[in-house]
């Protein structure tokens, strides 16, 4: 059976080229489709197997450290763990001897050996400790300085902090574009519109508009080659129901220069005259006057 391309990158990016964790995942995701391929309990407790053979403590330090992720800086674990710093580096010294973590000194971080071996230390947590953990990494990351946006807005999510997330996933979108990256912007906007009616007053948490958002992540999808779905997002933008005007009529203006690259431009034509037709007469503007 021939497997799609990207489902054979998933699996070899979580098996890390590792042939036997590849067989492993493959075997547990057969009839799985498209859909994430969940760890099998059989990897599970082979990769397991190192973590159980530490003290309880050096366990707890994994558990900890699991909910940050692959990778976690040392200063951030000690934020959310909370413990003596003596009783915190004997820990991390028993994962560190038994390869189950990896330091990097130059960065101050600590990583798992392996990203199945993050996955798996995670899923043994109970749901109320998942929770907790990602409570208390977001609670330390909210006060840190620019650039955590994206961090922040995982944690927020994973803890059930709605408002959290959006507005961390709408300031994670921003920093992602100020680095020109358009698929991790669309990435993080994406996130945002599917909080946006699940969060009271979302205009408020965020300072912006539904409109806006759904702007930005059609420019987005505009800028990696997704024409498709920048017109779909154009597309409800200028369908918004309660947009003033001007953002129907911005709207409208986006859409037409989407469709025009898309090479439907009798479409584009219509799209570009609806938007002259909702932008007032006075005072004069760009949209109107070219």
């Amino acid at each position: 059976m021939r497997l799609p391309a990207d489902r054979v990158e998933r699996i070899h990016a979580r098996s890390e080229g590792n042939p036997f964790y590849a067989e492993q995942l493959l075997a547990a995701g057969v009839d799985a489709g498209d859909a994430e391929i969940a760890l099998p309990p059989t990897l599970a407790d082979v990769v397991l197997a190192r973590v159980q053979a530490l003290s309880e403590p050096a366990q707890q330090v994994l558990r900890v450290a699991a909910v940050a992720g692959r990778r976690v800086s040392h200063h951030l674990l000690a934020q959310v763990a909370g413990w003596p710093e003596a009783d915190l580096e004997q820990g991390l010294r028993q994962a560190i001897g038994a390869g189950v973590l990896i330091a990097d000194g130059t960065t101050g971080t600590y990583a798992f050996r392996h990203a199945l071996l993050q996955e798996a230390v995670y899923s043994e947590l109970l749901p109320g400790e998942q929770v907790r953990l990602h409570a208390a990494y977001a609670r330390v990351l909210a006060s840190e300085a620019e650039g955590v946006a994206a961090e922040l807005a995982h944690h927020f999510l994973a803890s059930h902090n709605l408002a959290g997330a959006l507005a961390a996933s709408v300031r994670a979108a921003e920093e992602a574009a100020a680095v020109l990256a358009p698929a991790e912007t669309l990435r993080h906007l994406t996130t945002a519109l599917k909080l946006w009616e699940r969060v009271p007053d979302p205009a408020g948490v965020t300072g912006t508009h539904r409109v806006e958002l759904m702007l930005r992540a059609a420019a987005a999808a505009h800028a990696i080659g997704d024409l498709p779905r920048a017109v779909a997002l154009a597309e409800d933008a200028a369908a918004e129901h309660g947009a003033n005007p001007a953002w129907a009529a911005r709207a409208y203006e986006r859409l037409g220069m989407y469709l025009q690259y898309a090479g439907r431009v009798e479409d584009a034509l219509r799209a570009r005259a609806r938007a002259v037709e909702l932008v007032p007469a006075a005072p004069p503007s760009r949209l109107r006057h070219g």
